[in-house]
């Protein structure tokens, strides 16, 4: 049989007669939870953040083995992330610039952004503006560093190949000017050996073909090159105007609203407690009367 109206109107003035009954206690356990909540947020340091931003380097085309090999990223995003935070790099970074902590400290003070983007973005927090901006740009320097080689080593073979294929036009060229020289002095003579003309046109056709595909390689090559820089520093944040501040407002709404919560299941809880005390000693003595009556 389901509850009627009337039934359910009951049960909402207990509930509400049992709030009013333990007010004292849910107006205390509020209290408490917001005064502890404030007390920890004020306590809690301002935290500075400094970020940085960074553009990883991209490699120009290149041939190795006779084979064009296609531009890509100095490192991957991947690992360029598992750098940031590899413990061995972290401790160097601790000895350099003597922040006298450990290097899962320092970790701990950087975060990444993981979002899918061509650039690799970080933040460091600390209560000193200047550890965290010393660590952000130690971080960046780095990271530099230790791609710059792998950059200059592929834009030195890019450059060889671009000289070879300079080297292969001077010398085909040459050969034309000088196979074109023979032409004109046989075309000239007495006597024209037309196999010798006909060998001499074919010979400087097929260079010239070869000499237009080489100059469209080499202008490939130059263009590959245009845009193709080292990873370098795209935005800094360097100095915040303010630290990024406890939120003590949402924290204090926050602690009153699980204080209160909790004060009222305990002021059930108590409740219930009592009336099954109660129960048990109105079936006690009425065991007992029973008992003496008989």
């Amino acid at each position: 049989m389901e509850p009627t109206v009337e039934d359910q109107k009951i049960e909402l003035i207990d509930y509400l007669r049992v709030i009013w009954k333990r007010k004292r206690l849910i107006i205390r356990g509020t209290f408490l939870a917001a005064a502890a909540s404030l007390a920890v947020s004020v306590s809690m340091p301002n935290l500075y953040e400094v970020s940085r931003t960074l553009r990883i380097g991209l490699l120009p085309e290149s041939a190795e083995e006779g084979k064009l090999v296609k531009g890509r990223q100095v490192e991957s995003r991947e690992d360029f992330i598992d750098r940031l935070k590899d413990h061995r790099m972290l401790g160097e970074a601790v000895k350099e610039l003597q922040l006298g902590m450990s290097p899962k400290e320092v970790a701990d003070l950087i975060s990444i952004d993981t979002k899918p983007n061509p650039h690799v973005r970080y933040k460091v927090q600390a209560a000193d503006v200047q550890v965290a901006t010393r660590i952000a740009d130690w971080l960046a320097e780095s990271v530099i560093k230790a791609h710059k080689p792998i950059f200059d080593r592929w834009f030195q073979v890019t450059k060889e190949n671009e000289e070879e294929l300079v080297a292969k036009i001077n010398s085909l060229e040459a050969e034309n000017r000088k196979m074109k020289g023979i032409l004109e002095r046989t075309a000239e003579g007495q006597s024209i050996d037309t196999t010798a003309v006909v060998v001499l046109h074919v010979n400087i056709g097929d260079r010239e073909r070869n000499l237009t595909d080489l100059r469209k390689e080499l202008a490939r090559t130059r263009l590959s090159r245009v845009g193709h820089n080292n990873t370098v520093v795209i935005a800094a944040h360097t100095m915040p105007r303010q630290p990024f501040r406890t939120r003590v407002g949402l924290n204090l709404a926050l602690g009153g609203t699980l204080g209160l919560m909790i004060s009222i299941f305990l002021a059930f809880f108590l409740e219930y407690v009592e009336r099954a005390k109660s129960k048990e000693s109105v079936v006690r003595s009425e065991e007992s009367r029973g008992r003496t009556q008989e």
